[in-house]
């Protein structure tokens, strides 16, 4: 970064606006800053960090000037190499805000522009916040970095230079913010470790729930579901079967069923066909009258036409008579109409000659106003001229009153008039007067200042000596953490592989817990199975018993039936012959083997054929019978078969498990369990419990090292505060004696102090009197000017109203002639219109006083008359019109009445005999017959829809009546044999359920265990994870012991800084010195001049000691600078120089030069007047007694 140019007004003793022009001040790569204490020099710095951090360095905000109400900066910057160097101004203002106990300040204005090479510039931010980010963007540093990039203050390095080994890291871990790796990063380690090892516990617990699973156990279970689908087969197959047999049956039942139901419904339609019938008749009656209907109705409506004409031509014959009699009345009316209109013409000309009066009245009342108007002018105008008057007289007076005034204030400003001489006298008094009180001002709130800084100096003694009381009981605190941790790492707890151990053989007895429980298990399934297989081996064995003797039973009936079959077929054969001859011959007709004529055929009256049949469907009912139970036979006895080789295996299983078992008792395993877990436990929570006391030490002992530190810290900073108000006071004590120097030059003595202050308040009376009687009298005149500008404007204005007053007198006399011409004209014409108004019967009551109203009433009743005889004539024309055409439009309709009724009577007449003839036809009496006949399309549509479908559905349950028939083929079956066939499927199902039951339950119990397999190894797999990082963790934590980390980092730093340091102390002192560190990386300055021989830094003077701690404070500014984005091409020396004699300044200088480059420039800040004659380029900074402000100028 290379400063350009900053602006500073408002800020601290900046009152007024000063401009530092740095490009001219770094032309010579050195300049100076110099000024006397308090003038405003580290307030420029201020201004830079201000500009751009919105903060200053010593954290205040009281930092507006006191007589400013705003404080305000613009700094203009380049930063950046080459084609990326760019150039910004960054501007902030900031706005006096009060607070509740002291005056503060805020932000009220803040932008960052960007400025190309044209002079133009691009706003970057304008909000505080966007701001300060885009710094920090564009420097790269943190306002705590930049300070100590930018400013090096000596006195600290010096110290750094001869600090110790724990003193100068913590120094080196405040400068380069290494605490993040210190003491936060061992507490953040530690909570790690924590939750890691809590986790792991929790991984171990959730891993022991899962002993159990194995591959043995998921094996057996695979092989068990295995035999059950095995045996759901052999049962899915006679479930078939039998399936198809339920089928066969319930087909045959349905049919018989559904012809029932068929027979009824038949039976119930034949009983309504009585109705339909009646409904069809009903139909056909309906559809022979709607063709009689329509010319029954077209009749009935030439009838009803007939009657409404002849009452219609009744009441238009009445009409005709009245619209006469109205005719002949208005006759009269109508004549006297036509002559009243024919008087229209006469009354418009006499209308005529009324305006031309209504004008004439007209221009003698705008002669009468006309005349109002000029005696009302002429009489303001005499009131006008008399206040005119009257105000000239006043203003007469007035004029000699100021008159006397002016000369009597001319006289008082001759008196008090001041002589230039006195006037330069009294300005010097005033002006030591004032530095006299400013002076000892100053020297009172110096001696205020100095009081207060004691009393501080005293309060940070205190505080010093409590601190080192608290650092020693921290001490003593420490001391007891390390003796507990000892005790608490000397106790015996299992290691993680006893542990383990003990897992493994908790997971060996839930195996083998778990195996015995199977085995249980198996043993009472077992037991449960051979019970269920000797119920189910009685209960068939019952049933095949049963079975049998039924099949015995049914065969001995077949052959009793088989039998009577046989003898009935025999002894009716020949019936049976004349049965069959009979249906194709009958008595008389030739017989087909002899020709011969057959005689009367006679058939055995006991004979019917149907016995046979009978017999017949008896013996295949029974066949069918046999068959069905052979079948359920042969199921049953494999069923048994089944059984009792089930029942044999069970047994052998049984041996199996009991000897697979052996002596094993679940119950001493679960007690062993428990033992081991219960030790287990034990241990776990003895080792937690020493885990955590260890970690609560640890923390602790953080804890306490980390307020160890604070308190270190806090001490640092109070020695530091300490060496700070020493200073303070030092510098206080040197302004007050400065004071009281300069109040020693003050050129009068204190006791002529109220002398002076009298001549001075006397000259201040004087000097007001006299600006005040020279205002007087300049207002004086200016009223006098006016009061005279006044008095000839009102002379003039008397002369022009007189003149105006003339002329209107003359106007009044020519408008009083015209008015009386005009009223004798307008008397004469009126008398002749009033002559011919007589002939038109004028009425009193139209005549007044008032001329103009007179004329109007005549023109109101000429156009009302105009209007009235006009209105009467269209009116009584308009009714005689409309009568006559009523009367014409009345004679046509009777007419037309009388036709039409003439032809709708011969149309009446034809229409009642087709009726007649068509009646007799389909059968009708009346007309009222042919109407009830009739039914409306709803009913029609309804009883048409109700007979299709009483066909429909007869014929469709007859033809599914005959292919029931012939589906069941002579083919019965009972309630009784369909529930059997049915118990018979349904148990088989049951069976069949109950073994997928089964299987289901050890497939979940399967997949259960699946689950829990994959379970368990995510959580193994997770463990170990978790176990690796606790590993990482722990190692870590054995690092971070002690703080060795940061130590590491600080040794790091610290070469990089002594190499860098050293290469700068080399360049200045022309090779003679370098700096090193020894083993216990204390400094040691080797002199290449003696042979390099190695001192120690305690042990150089007073102006190697300013070298060396130059060098280390420019190396550790390069070493920050490294965090920005840019180099910072400039850096200041704040003071450190009081110490050096004038030959030491001559080797700094010298130094200095060296170190000076093209990119770099050095500022020294410095109130010695022996660095400001060595500097090439110096900013002088002043402050003005006169302005109250800092001022600088370049020299």
């Amino acid at each position: 970064m290379k400063p350009i140019r900053l602006e500073i007004e408002g800020l601290n003793s900046y009152s007024k606006k000063q401009v530092i022009d740095f490009e001219t001040l770094i032309s010579k790569g050195i300049f100076g800053i110099f000024g006397k204490t308090g003038s405003g020099k580290s307030t420029i710095l201020d201004a830079i960090t201000l500009s751009l951090y919105g903060n200053i360095a010593r954290g205040t905000k009281e930092f507006i000037n006191s007589n400013s109400e705003k404080a305000s900066i613009e700094y203009e910057f380049q930063i950046g190499e080459g084609v990326d160097r760019n150039t910004f101004i960054v501007s902030r203002r900031f706005k006096r805000s009060s607070g509740a106990s002291k005056s503060t300040s805020r932000s009220d204005y803040v932008k960052l522009v960007k400025k190309d090479e044209t002079g133009n510039t691009i706003v970057i931010a304008d909000k505080v916040g966007d701001v300060n980010q885009a710094i920090k963007e564009i420097i790269g540093l943190e306002e705590s970095d930049f300070l100590k990039s930018v400013v090096l203050p000596q006195g600290k390095f010096s110290e750094f230079l001869t600090l110790g080994g724990k003193d100068r890291r913590n120094m080196l871990e405040r400068i380069f913010n290494l605490e993040e790796y210190g003491s936060l990063l061992t507490s953040k380690v530690i909570k790690k470790r924590n939750i890691i090892s809590g986790e792991l516990e929790v991984l171990k617990g959730r891993l022991s729930e899962y002993s159990s699973v194995t591959d043995e156990s998921i094996g057996d279970l695979d092989e068990k579901i295995k035999a059950l689908e095995d045996v759901i087969k052999t049962l899915d197959k006679r479930l078939l079967f039998e399936a198809e047999k339920l089928e066969e049956d319930q087909l045959v039942y349905n049919l018989c069923a559904e012809n029932l139901v068929l027979s009824k419904e038949l039976e119930s339609l034949e009983k309504s066909r009585t109705i339909i019938d009646v409904k069809k008749k009903m139909l056909d009656k309906a559809s022979k009258a709607s063709i009689i209907l329509p010319s029954i109705v077209s009749l009935e409506e030439g009838n009803l036409k007939i009657k409404k004409n002849s009452v219609k031509l009744s009441k238009l014959e009445i009409e005709q008579n009245n619209l006469l009699e109205s005719l002949e009345k208005l006759k009269d009316n109508f004549e006297t109409a036509k002559k009243n209109y024919d008087t229209i013409p006469d009354l418009k000309l006499l209308r005529k000659d009324l305006e031309i009066l209504i004008d004439k009245c007209d221009e003698i009342f705008k002669i009468g106003v006309e005349l109002e108007s000029v005696n009302s002018e002429i009489i303001k105008l005499v009131e006008e001229i008399e206040a005119s008057s009257y105000q000239k007289n006043e203003l007469e007076e007035m004029l000699e009153s100021e008159y006397s005034q002016v000369l009597r204030l001319k006289e008082n400003c001759e008196v008090n008039k001041i002589e230039k001489d006195d006037r330069e006298r009294v300005l010097e008094l005033k002006k030591g007067l004032d530095l006299f009180i400013r002076l000892t001002k100053e020297s009172y709130d110096n001696k205020h200042e100095l009081e207060s800084e004691k009393k501080v100096l005293q309060r940070l003694e205190k505080e010093i000596e409590a601190i080192n009381g608290k650092l020693d009981k921290k001490d003593e605190e420490i001391g007891n953490i390390i003796e507990l941790l000892t005790n608490q790492e000397q106790i015996k707890t299992l290691d993680e592989n006893e542990f383990e151990k003990m897992d493994k053989q908790i997971m060996s007895l839930h195996k083998e817990i778990n195996e015995v429980s199977q085995l249980d298990e198996r043993l009472n399934k077992i037991d449960s199975d051979h019970i269920e297989n000797s119920r189910k081996l009685d209960d068939n064995s019952r049933e095949i018993e049963i079975l049998e003797n039924s099949l015995l039973s049914i065969d001995k009936e077949l052959i009793s039936l088989k039998k009577k079959r046989d003898r009935f077929e025999y002894e009716n054969l020949a019936n049976r012959l004349k049965y069959e001859w009979s249906k194709h011959f009958h008595e008389g007709d030739n017989c087909p083997v002899c020709n011969s004529k057959i005689e009367k055929l006679e058939i055995d009256k006991k004979f019917d054929l149907n016995n046979e049949q009978k017999i017949n469907e008896e013996i295949l009912a029974l066949e069918e019978k046999s068959y069905d139970l052979s079948v359920r036979l042969d199921t049953l006895k494999n069923i048994v078969n089944d059984l009792k080789n089930s029942m044999c295996a069970l047994g052998e299983e049984k041996k199996t498990v009991l000897q697979e078992k052996g002596t094993r008792d679940i119950s001493k395993l679960k007690s062993e369990v428990e033992r081991i877990e219960l030790l287990k436990n034990e241990q776990r929570k003895l080792k937690l419990l020493v885990a955590e006391n260890i970690l609560n030490a640890q923390s602790k002992r953080s804890k306490l090292d980390l307020e160890k530190s604070e308190i270190e810290k806090l001490k640092v900073e109070l020695l530091a505060s300490e060496k700070s108000v020493l200073s303070g006071i030092s510098k206080i004590t040197s302004r007050i004696n400065l004071l009281e120097n300069e109040l020693k030059q003050v050129p009068f003595k204190e006791e002529e102090l109220e002398k002076i202050e009298d001549e001075i308040k006397i000259f201040d009376e004087r000097e007001i009197n006299y600006e005040k009687f020279s205002r007087n009298l300049e207002v004086a005149k200016k009223k006098l000017e006016n009061l005279e500008k006044q008095k000839n404007e009102i002379s003039g204005k008397l002369l022009s109203l007189q003149s105006d007053k003339k002329h209107l007198n003359e106007k009044k006399s020519n408008l009083d002639k015209k008015l009386k011409s005009e009223k004798n004209i307008f008397e004469s014409s009126l008398n002749i219109i009033i002559e011919k108004f007589e002939e038109f019967g004028l009425e009193e009551s139209m005549i007044t006083d008032d001329k103009s109203i007179y004329v109007k009433n005549f023109v109101s009743f000429v156009d009302n008359s105009i209007t009235q005889f006009e209105n009467n004539y269209l009116f009584v024309s308009s009714e005689v019109e409309a009568l006559k055409e009523n009367l014409k439009n009345t004679e046509n309709e009777i007419r037309d009445i009388e036709i039409e009724n003439k032809t709708t009577g011969e149309y009446v007449e034809k229409t009642e005999n087709d009726i007649r003839i068509l009646m007799n036809i389909h059968g009708f009496d009346d007309f009222e017959a042919v109407k009830n006949s009739i039914v409306s399309d709803e009913t029609l549509l309804s009883i048409t829809s109700e007979i299709d479908a009483f066909e429909k559905k007869t014929s469709e349950l007859r033809v599914r009546h005959s292919d029931n028939i012939v589906k069941l083929n002579g083919r019965n079956i009972s309630d009784e044999e369909l529930e059997k066939r049915k118990s018979s499927v349904n148990l088989l199902k049951g069976e069949i359920e109950k073994e997928k039951n089964n299987k289901s339950g050890l497939e979940a119990i399967n997949r259960e265990l699946q689950k829990n397999m994959e379970i368990a190894r995510k959580i193994s797999d997770e463990l170990s994870k978790k176990q690796i990082e606790k590993d990482n963790i722990d190692s870590l934590e054995k690092v971070m012991r002690g703080n060795r980390f940061v130590e590491f980092l600080s040794k790091i730093y610290l070469k990089n800084i002594v190499v860098d340091a050293s290469k700068r102390l080399d360049k200045i002192t022309n090779g003679r010195y370098s700096l090193e560190i020894d083993s216990d990386y204390m400094f040691v300055v080797r002199d290449n001049y003696n042979g390099g021989l190695r001192r120690s830094a305690d042990t150089l003077s007073g102006g190697e000691t300013f070298l060396t701690s130059l060098s280390l404070a420019l190396a550790l500014s390069s070493q920050i600078q490294l965090k920005g984005s840019a180099p910072l091409e400039f850096f200041f020396l704040d003071e450190g120089f009081g110490t050096l004699d004038e030959e030491l300044l001559d080797v700094v200088m010298e130094s200095l030069e060296n170190l000076k480059s093209s990119p770099l420039s050095i500022g020294v800040i410095s109130h010695m007047e022996e660095m400001k004659n060595r500097m090439p380029v110096k900013l002088v900074v002043e402050v003005d007694q006169i302005e109250m402000s800092s001022k600088v100028y370049i020299e």
